[in-house]
């Protein structure tokens, strides 16, 4: 391709009338039409003129003439020189400078004038025309991007002239192209442009990342970029697509591990078709927001899988067909795995682990409540006992239970049922039959006692002994465990205990006990020390103080421990933790869970039932009782499963519960009653409810010795004996002597009848003046002791210092405030009561003022002679001390914890002590109490009772000593004084009357004579006082001796005080378990501490 700059071309002859000038570019077959010369015919829709644009096509006439002015010679010019050319590399520039090839199209020619004589087409086949030359100047067209042109064929270069225009160029700047017109095959990235002056232009490879060879420019993506990048590659390999060939092409992705350079980097989806969109195309590359992975496929509906391959959870049968991929699961949601409800291929329901069913919706038999829960169904864990079998009801789990037990799992008896214990069968060997020597041992259980055995109490058995067991009450025949209860009371072993089990029959050959042979009913076991069981090995199929036997079922015999897996399982747990071996003692400790159920489910077996708790509704709090054991809860002093007895020791068993018996320790024979009345077994002479009174004629208890009653009283005082109602006007402790107002030996050694005192008038008569009187043996009559102031043998005188009327009126006593001396006969008139012997320097009738020369109170004895200049003195110390004032007052010092006030009595001092508490300051415990000021506590009841004898005996101890002490200084005379003077006023009373009636004088000789008679009876009387002090002097020396021995006594009551203390509970059980040695014991006690009360009762 050439540049054409102008054509010049020159025809000879005629010019053509009318011609064209066409060009074709590139060789191509469309030639464009650049220039048109007529003349006068004008082509249709062509303007003439002028040039406007530089690609007008206009029609020229100026060459078109017969005769034109150029001489036949026609220029056409490509740039018209009208206007002006700014960018000569425009394209429509450059489009009129190519050209390849020219083309002179003579449309129509001049002719001479012929053709219009005729118009036939052999006219103008006549004309011919000829061009000589055509001059066409131009150069080879590179568009700068080349530096110079070669030919288009090389081979003939050697004819071809110097200065021809060759048409190919020998490109640069990664052009190509005979012009240089276009880029190379993979330098297309911008748009081809002609080079500039210091601006080659050149092309820029493509960007195809190594997966293409060649590519080309799209002015769209040119401008899409920004005018930075317009190359699109062709033809890209390796899987990859797009203007750099930076995508993968569909069902490819690029894997992000990879450079996009690498040729593996688009690996092939792999998408299941069936399960996929888009026929199986994948994401191509992982998004920037990370939602799309690359590779990943994009699945149907309910398909899932890298690949898409496979159906989602509850979803099976994978089809392409089917717009969702695959089918759903006809499954139960609940039984089904979560996630995995059936096969994906099959369809058939995946379950959980304790659910079965086609659709997975039933649970297996043995569970229960179809749910969410992780293995579908929860297990039934029916009660292996207490049910009737492994299954449920599905719906709420519900087992089926055994009579009167209930509980979803059969676990627990309804209310008012129980589940009883193995050791249920309990056979008490109290209500055995003793054999031999065996006795009944009911046994008391004390308030803070350890009870180690059940039932009322033991059989005490010794060597030899046996106890016959009937067994009645078994539920199941099966092998079971013989425990001996016992209560160990030596040191050592008893080796040699037998059992013999005698069957009523014989074996049933069918039954579980087919294989035991006769010789199985011989059985031998030790009783060890310091236990309370013993197990009897081997088992059977069905003694010291012996308590029970108890039949535990054999371990390898129970029913729900045949077989294997769960069976095997609770009988391992059972002989793990022991379980048999808790129920072998009587008392039992806390019982673990484990064991307790194990314990229920065989109960429930054996018994094939709960059974009625029956609880006795006066004997027990509540009809409830224990769910295990059955045991109700007693009220108090209640025993027995049922509430149904009174424990041991207790009677009156009622809506309260039962009594204490309370049996007095030392009246009865042991604290057991009778379980009605509550009467209590009493030792001989005893009697009472609970033993604790003598019996009717007998005292002090509990010896009970028999009254001394003289015959005049049937019952005496229980403490000292004393009688009570003495009868026949008796009284005195014994009825020993006669009541006030009588007289005589009622003794049973007199057998005198008591007669009346007339004393004058005799008993409840109003001038009765005396309330006792005694017999005169000497005088064989009655002497009446006379009340206070009255005198003689009928009490029909006044006595000294009393005056009056004692027969018609009374006798009072002499008024004489204090001053004179009582002892003094005649001190005052026995007729007017005159005071005739003052004392204290007293005068007047009743000695009522002092005598003259004297002052003060007479009524006080306080007249004293006036002492000029002297004064008076003051008569009492102040408060709160004591003494003579006239010598010296003392401070009281009353201890203010023991006394009762402050002030002290202000002769003696002697504080006022509250009870309990004694001495002169009341700063001590009085006697008959215990402990330390101001906690003085009463010694109780003993002390009381020994006491009163001891004190008894003090004051009896204490009148003897005074009269030896009064007949040691004053002799027998003086021991007599008051009746030796009565007897003087008597004998001067009957001198007197004699003389003065003149009575002879032989009167006076037989008064004297009875004088005398009364002297020798005073001798006779005289020697028996020096016998008597003889005696008394061995009795003071005994007494002496027996105080010593009091006092080493009160020693060792203070040490056996002490000792008995410690011995109390000791001695308690030793009771409980012994009344009949303990009450022999007790009456051993009591006669050694009569022998000590009859010691002290002779000093």
């Amino acid at each position: 391709m050439a540049s054409t700059q102008d054509v010049k071309k020159e025809v000879v002859i005629l010019p053509p009338e009318t011609c064209l000038l066409a060009e074709r570019r590139n060789f191509i077959q469309i030639r464009h039409v650049v220039s048109r010369y007529m003349n006068n015919t004008t082509f249709p829709g062509i303007k003439t003129g002028p040039v406007k644009k530089l690609d007008d096509v206009i029609c020229e006439s100026r060459y078109s003439d017969v005769a034109p002015s150029t001489g036949g010679e026609v220029i056409f010019q490509v740039l018209p020189t009208s206007i002006s050319i700014g960018n000569p590399y425009s394209s429509e520039v450059q489009d009129l400078l190519k050209l390849t090839n020219l083309r002179i199209n003579f449309t129509k020619l001049h002719t001479l004038g012929d053709v219009l004589l005729h118009d036939q087409g052999d006219t103008k086949k006549k004309y011919y025309y000829a061009m000589y030359d055509m001059t066409v100047r131009g150069s080879c067209s590179c568009y700068g991007h080349a530096s110079r042109c070669t030919p288009l064929h090389p081979e003939g270069t050697g004819n071809i002239p110097r200065d021809m225009v060759h048409g190919k160029c020998e490109c640069a700047h990664r052009t190509t192209g005979f012009n240089c017109d276009k880029c190379q095959d993979f330098y297309n990235d911008l748009p081809w442009r002609p080079a500039r002056e210091r601006q080659p232009n050149a092309c820029k490879i493509c960007n195809c990342n190594n997966h293409a060879t060649k590519c080309h420019f799209d002015p769209a993506v040119y401008e899409q970029t920004g005018r930075v990048s317009g190359g699109v590659c062709d033809d890209c390999q390796h899987n990859t697509m797009g203007r750099n060939c930076q995508f993968c092409k569909p069902f490819f992705y690029q894997d992000p591990n990879r450079r996009m350079t690498d040729p593996d980097v688009c690996q092939h989806c792999n998408c299941d078709p069936s399960g996929s969109l888009r026929q199986g195309e994948c994401h191509s590359h992982t998004s920037k927001d990370g939602r799309y992975i690359a590779g990943t496929c994009d699945c149907k509906r309910y398909v899932n899988g890298r690949r898409c391959d496979t159906c989602q959870n509850g979803y099976w049968n994978l089809k392409s067909d089917n717009p969702h991929g695959c089918e759903a699961c006809i499954c139960n949601v609940l039984g089904t795995s979560p996630g995995n409800s059936c096969s994906k291929i099959t369809g058939d329901c995946i379950c959980k682990r304790y659910v079965t069913g086609k659709q997975c919706d039933q649970c297996f038999p043995g569970y229960w409540g179809l749910s969410s829960d992780i293995n579908g169904c929860k297990p039934c864990d029916c009660d292996i006992g207490g049910s009737l079998g492994e299954t449920c009801d599905q719906s709420n789990g519900q087992c089926q239970c055994r009579p009167h037990i209930y509980g979803r799992k059969c676990d627990r008896p309804m209310p008012l049922y129980f589940i009883p214990g193995l050791d249920s069968f309990l056979f008490e060997a109290e209500f055995g039959r003793g054999l031999k020597n065996a006795r009944v041992d009911i046994h008391e259980r004390g308030p803070d006692e350890v009870v180690t055995w059940t039932g009322p109490g033991f059989m005490k058995v010794m060597e030899g002994d046996s106890i016959d067991f009937t067994v009645t009450n078994l539920t199941a025949s099966m092998e079971y465990d013989i425990v001996i209860r016992y209560n160990p009371l030596m040191p050592d072993r008893w080796e040699d205990v037998r059992v013999l089990i005698d069957r009523p029959g014989p074996v049933d050959p069918h039954g579980p006990c087919a294989n035991s042979i006769p010789q199985d009913g011989y059985k031998a076991t030790s009783l060890p020390p310091g236990s309370y069981y013993a197990v009897v090995k081997p088992p059977s199929c069905l003694f010291y103080k012996m308590q029970a036997i108890v039949l535990i079922p054999n371990t390898d015999s129970i029913p729900i421990f045949q077989g294997p897996q769960l069976p095997q399982f609770l009988k391992n747990n059972y002989i793990r933790y022991r379980c048999a071996e808790s129920q072998y003692p009587a008392v039992q400790s806390k019982v673990i869970d484990i064991c307790k159920r194990l314990f229920f489910s065989i109960s429930s077996v054996l018994h094939l039932q709960a059974i009625n708790c029956d609880c006795d509704p006066t004997g027990s709090e509540s009809s409830e009782c224990d769910v295990y054991g059955g045991h109700c809860k007693c009220k108090e002093n209640v025993i027995g499963r049922r509430c149904e007895q009174c424990a041991p020791g207790t009677y009156n068993f009622g809506p309260t519960g039962c009594s204490p018996c309370n049996c007095d320790a030392a009246g009865s024979r042991d604290n057991f009653c009778e379980p009605d009345y509550g009467r209590c077994l009493c030792i001989p002479n005893v009697e009472g409810r609970a033993c604790d009174r003598c019996e009717e004629g007998y005292w002090g208890f509990p010896r009970c010795r028999k009254c001394e009653c003289n015959n005049m009283a049937d019952t005496c005082d229980n403490l000292n004996g004393h009688c009570i109602g003495c009868r026949d006007f008796t009284s005195g402790p014994y009825c020993d002597r006669c009541t006030t107002g009588y007289y005589q030996d009622p003794r049973v050694t007199g057998r005198i009848a008591c007669q009346p005192c007339f004393c004058p008038d005799g008993p409840g008569k109003d001038n009765q003046r005396a309330d006792t009187c005694s017999f005169d043996l000497q005088k064989r009559t009655a002497i009446c002791h006379c009340h206070l102031g009255y005198a003689g043998n009928n009490c029909d005188r006044c006595a000294e210092n009393y005056f009056g009327d004692p027969v018609a009126g009374t006798c009072k006593q002499c008024d004489c405030n204090g001053n004179i001396d009582y002892l003094v006969p005649g001190s005052c008139d026995t007729n007017t009561g005159e005071c005739i012997k003052c004392r204290y320097n007293t005068d007047g009738f009743n000695c009522e003022h002092c005598k003259p020369g004297y002052y003060g109170d007479a009524t006080q004895q306080n007249c004293k002679a006036i002492c000029a200049g002297r004064g008076r003195t003051c008569g009492d110390c102040e408060d709160y001390y004591w003494g003579d004032p006239s010598v010296q007052c003392y401070p009281c010092n009353c201890t203010r914890v023991g006394s009762l006030s402050t002030q002290c009595d202000r002769r003696t001092g002697q504080c006022t002590c509250v009870p309990g508490v004694a001495g002169h300051n009341c700063d001590r415990c009085a006697r008959g109490t215990t402990g330390t000021l101001p906690n003085c506590k009463p010694c109780g009841e003993c002390f009381a009772n020994w006491d009163k004898e001891v004190q008894d005996l003090s004051v009896h101890t204490r009148d003897i000593v005074n009269k030896v002490t009064n007949i040691t200084v004053t002799g027998a005379a003086g021991a007599f004084e008051k009746e030796f003077n009565i007897m003087k006023e008597n004998i001067d009373e009957v001198r007197q009357i004699i003389e003065a009636v003149g009575g002879s004088s032989e009167n006076v000789k037989q008064l004297s004579e009875m004088l005398e008679n009364i002297k020798r009876n005073l001798t006779t009387n005289s020697r028996l006082v020096t016998n008597t002090e003889k005696n008394l002097e061995n009795t003071s020396s005994d007494v002496l001796t027996y105080r010593n021995k009091l006092a080493a006594l009160q020693l060792r009551i203070g040490e056996l005080r002490e000792e008995a203390e410690r011995l109390n509970k000791s001695a308690q059980s030793i009771k409980e378990r012994d009344f009949e040695g303990a009450y022999n014991i007790t009456q051993e006690a009591k006669e050694k501490s009569e022998m000590a009360k009859n010691l002290v009762t002779h000093i």
